[in-house]
């Protein structure tokens, strides 16, 4: 495999790996428990997925058609991009001052302000699962057997606020750590945890997005360590970090969107196949380099359109019915073309093949830059109240959204996730700053 690469891509995916496993190690060995599970360990780890495990093991399985068409010669290009990325990333993350904190605890609170905590926890909750109902119906009930294929999903609504309803799925993201949090402080009992979370991890695979699955299951790990100031032990997170990939795996091949899982289709898999599946999202990577590679030339590059559109998004259809969209999106498709013109259709890439489309290696410096100091600037902000519970799952919240960041080039989608997958945290902590929990 090492083999198969040429002298430039050895030395990019040296570099590359090094960067992240020293990041990782830094923070692994740190005395801070909160480093181990801040953003830029979810930000390299994501890295190390996509861009360097993920192609090696595509290169190595020959494995490099996507779409019929051959990506090999793209990856040299998508690994550069990929490095001038993380520099310019840790320049922007480095700048921002975070405060200092040695341990997490709770901070002291009267049973009544326990119940209010539980009052928010149960209003997200119950939102999140109400905006499945007007998603599925009475698909919502036969969702809880997701291991199952149903097709009994009939939306109740479908107006102008849609887009608002499908992300407001998320708000059970949220309540996922809080959820954890609650049961390690012994406030909220066994039986009631394992339905809570039951409920919500089986409403995720049912739908069959896997970055909800990503960022609840590390959000909850996260929470498991630190509500409890504990390190983390790292054979069963490796072992359990391992069994989840395996899971991604098994999605990938058998998820009908919203309708649960069809597991006939991997009853004769081994563990190691479905393993092997989870690192199928190299196809995203291999993506990415092609549409570097066409920027400039099969399309126009974009500017500020990434931007422009995040600010225009959250703006429903029906009040302003010419507000601009993420119609940059068909350049994807165009950088397809030479095949077949719908050959690129629903194709993703990854963040910084989208800072590409903007403005070239220029733009992936820029935007690079801009993302390391937005995540480091609200890294601070969680680390700074981060004693009160909610601003914890703030914290977490926003490192897992690294996630999401890296592994989808869509500014505007994720933009509007964001206000629906970590600000309802930070949003709940300010409701009870007022009810002086400190």
């Amino acid at each position: 495999m090492w083999d198969s690469l040429n002298s430039t891509e050895k030395y990019y995916v040296f570099t590359i790996t090094l960067i992240a496993l020293v990041v990782i190690v830094k923070n692994l060995m740190s005395k801070n428990k909160l480093a181990i599970w801040g953003v830029n360990n979810m930000l390299m780890a994501t890295i190390l997925y996509y861009g360097i495990v993920g192609p090696l093991l595509a290169i190595y399985n020959k494995e490099t058609y996507l779409r019929l068409l051959n990506h090999r010669p793209y990856f040299e290009t998508a690994w550069l991009g990929l490095l001038l990325f993380m520099i310019s990333y840790l320049i922007g993350y480095a700048i921002i001052k975070k405060p200092k904190v040695s341990e997490i605890g709770m901070v002291e609170m009267s049973d009544a302000d326990i119940s209010k905590i539980k009052k928010g926890l149960y209003y997200l909750f119950g939102l999140g699962i109400f905006c499945v109902f007007l998603l599925q119906g009475k698909g919502i009930f036969t969702s809880l057997s997701f291991w199952e294929r149903n097709s009994d999903k009939e939306a109740l609504y479908s107006g102008g606020f849609i887009g608002y309803v499908i992300n407001g799925m998320n708000l059970l993201m949220v309540a996922v750590p809080m959820i954890v949090y609650l049961w390690r402080k012994k406030k909220l009992g066994l039986v009631q945890t394992m339905l809570l979370l039951f409920v919500a991890f089986a409403v995720f695979s049912a739908a069959g997005f896997r970055y909800r699955l990503v960022l609840s299951g590390f959000s909850a790990l996260s929470v498991f360590y630190l509500s409890v100031n504990k390190r983390i032990r790292i054979l069963p997170v490796a072992l359990l970090i391992l069994g989840f990939i395996a899971y991604m795996g098994v999605i990938e091949v058998t998820r009908n969107y919203g309708r649960g899982l069809d597991l006939s289709k991997v009853q004769n898999n081994s563990f190691s196949d479905n393993v092997l599946l989870g690192f199928k999202e190299s196809a995203v990577f291999m993506a990415t380099g092609l549409v570097m590679e066409k920027a400039g030339n099969n399309f126009e590059y974009i500017g500020f359109d990434p931007l422009i559109q995040s600010i225009v998004t959250p703006i429903p259809r029906f009040l302003w019915p010419g507000k601009p969209t993420g119609n940059y999106l068909v350049n994807i498709k165009k950088s397809y073309s030479m095949k077949n013109d719908n050959m690129g259709n629903g194709q993703a890439i990854l963040n910084y093949g989208e800072y590409y489309m903007a403005f070239g290696f220029g733009g992936i410096l820029f935007f690079g830059f801009f993302i390391g100091l937005l995540l480091s600037k609200l890294n601070a902000i969680g680390l700074k109240h981060i004693h009160n519970p909610w601003m914890l799952c703030f914290y977490v919240l926003n490192a897992s959204y690294a996630y999401v960041i890296f592994s989808r080039g869509y500014m505007p989608q994720q933009t509007m996730l964001f206000f629906f997958t970590v600000f309802p945290a930070y949003f709940m902590f300010k409701r009870f700053m007022k009810n002086k929990i400190k």
